[in-house]
């Protein structure tokens, strides 16, 4: 019996949601609801007369099966926070989704 490339990548995948949760966030779109891992988040800071904003950006990595298609611009929550898809790319062998966000700013 032969595995395909996209069973074993997700299950890698399913395997370092398991045994690494502190880097384990809920991803919220298409109404899916999966687990992902935090790739990366970084927040670039402007200071302004009013405080400090800037924009905050990340990435996070989850079952492309589970999530669905996400589009540019399209609002989905990261870890509870409601953000915008930058970019979605799904890797060659249809099993890993790499989503890039932007977060929100408050009104």
């Amino acid at each position: 019996m032969t595995v395909d490339l996209k069973t074993l990548a997700q299950n890698a995948l399913a395997t370092i949601i398991t045994r690494q949760p502190n880097a384990v966030v809920e991803v919220v779109a298409n109404g899916n609801t999966v687990n992902a891992v935090r790739d990366s988040k970084t927040s670039e800071p402007n200071l302004t007369d009013e405080g400090e904003t800037g924009i905050t950006t990340g990435t996070v990595r989850c079952n492309a099966d589970d999530i669905g298609v996400i589009t540019k611009g399209q609002t989905i929550t990261v870890a509870g926070v409601s953000v915008f898809a930058l970019a979605y790319k799904v890797d060659p062998c249809g099993a890993i989704a790499t989503i890039n966000y932007s977060e929100q700013k408050p009104i």
